[in-house]
């Protein structure tokens, strides 16, 4: 992918997410908020250094299954409690090829929650470091 068709992409999914703005989760009986923080971190790591073009390119594809995935979910994958905040995984088979995904949901001190990703999931022996 060349830099004008990675800036297209970012700039496509930056408007649809932020028309989005929340989705209701009826596995945590709240609404998930789509703030600024979540697209950033389809970026950025959680140290603010920013992601490979592929990387973020397969986020940022995987991203309009973010809704779905959070409104039609029953039970979460993971749920971890991280320095005081809550964390929720959620776990699903999406698209045509059947990529495994995982998306995760942060709770706030305020008490909402937030979305904060969402990737493939890969096998831990398959993934270069």
């Amino acid at each position: 992918m060349d830099h004008k068709e990675y800036r297209k992409l970012i700039e496509e999914k930056r408007s649809w997410y932020k028309m989005v703005k929340r989705a209701y989760c009826p596995c945590l009986k709240t609404d998930v908020i789509f703030n600024s923080r979540g697209f950033y971190h389809l970026r950025y790591d959680s140290t603010g250094k920013e992601r490979s073009i592929d990387e973020q390119t397969s986020r940022l594809s995987l991203l309009p299954f973010s809704i779905e995935m959070i409104s039609k979910a029953v039970k979460f994958y993971r749920h971890r409690k991280i320095k005081g905040l809550d964390y929720w995984s959620f776990q699903e088979a999406v698209g045509q090829k059947k990529v495994l995904t995982r998306v995760v949901l942060k709770k706030t001190m305020p008490g909402q929650v937030i979305f904060q990703s969402i990737f493939e999931k890969r096998d831990k022996k398959t993934v270069r470091r």
